[in-house]
């Protein structure tokens, strides 16, 4: 017997007690009963008949929303597949970009704009470090994918990235950098930490973030200051794992 439950079944079981007690949005609202009913009756079906001996078939109905495990486990097989094909004669290695907790109300309400800093932080970074010959003196090939959830579940937005161990030189040359060593994590974190609070900052001057309910408080510029302040005086975690093929 498997007692393995889907994310499906959790809704199911849960899914209405939780609606109850949290707010959730209308976009929330939306993915959960896309995947609360997928291939379940209440998505409609679609009949398979077999041309030679006339068996029929019933198959209900996809929800087809790009957050649902059972529709997207396809998709996320064709994307490996594509990014297998890019993959260069290279070792790579794994890094690992996070953010801290005190940020989340504000992300949760920001994902849009949040999301957009935190790949151009990321990517600004990686660029920035990799040029410097200390580490590597190129630029090498990147991948990055952003998770928003942990193996939990719970919400914890981090950008992950695959990089290959070398890259092209300003005049066009492939050079390899060394597979045992990246770039030291506490360089990366600070870094991206500068990077990701100068566009944070730079969002709230300019009106482009939302504020309310858990994070109104930042509304007020003063608390705004304060919690970029917090932001500033700790450490924020990074993740290198060594070169692998």
């Amino acid at each position: 017997m498997n007692d393995i439950k889907t994310i499906q079944d959790i809704f199911v079981e849960f899914g209405e007690k939780f609606r109850q007690q949290y707010n959730m949005s209308k976009e929330q609202v939306k993915a959960f009963n896309h995947i609360k009913r997928c291939r379940t009756e209440e998505s409609g079906y679609h009949k398979i008949v077999c041309e030679n001996c006339g068996h029929e078939k019933i198959t209900y109905n996809s929800c087809r929303d790009r957050h649902c495990p059972l529709c997207q486990n396809f998709k996320k097989e064709q994307w490996i597949n594509d990014r297998k094909s890019e993959v260069l004669g290279s070792k790579y290695f794994h890094v690992v970009l996070t953010l801290p907790k005190e940020l989340d109300n504000i992300i949760l309400q920001n994902k849009r704009e949040m999301y957009s800093i935190m790949f151009k932080a990321a990517g600004e970074t990686v660029k920035k470090l990799c040029e410097d010959k200390k580490f590597m003196g190129a630029m090498p090939a990147i991948t990055v994918v952003l998770h928003t959830w942990g193996q939990n579940l719970e919400f914890h937005p981090h950008i992950h990235m695959i990089i290959s161990a070398g890259g092209l030189t300003a005049d066009n040359k492939w050079r390899k950098s060394s597979e045992k060593f990246f770039i030291p994590v506490k360089v990366l974190s600070k870094v991206f930490r500068r990077k990701f609070m100068s566009y944070l900052k730079e969002n709230y001057k300019n009106d482009e973030l939302s504020f309310y309910g858990q994070a109104e408080e930042y509304k007020n510029i003063n608390k705004f200051k304060i919690l970029v302040n917090k932001l500033y005086s700790i450490n924020w975690y990074s993740y290198v794992k060594r070169s692998f093929n």
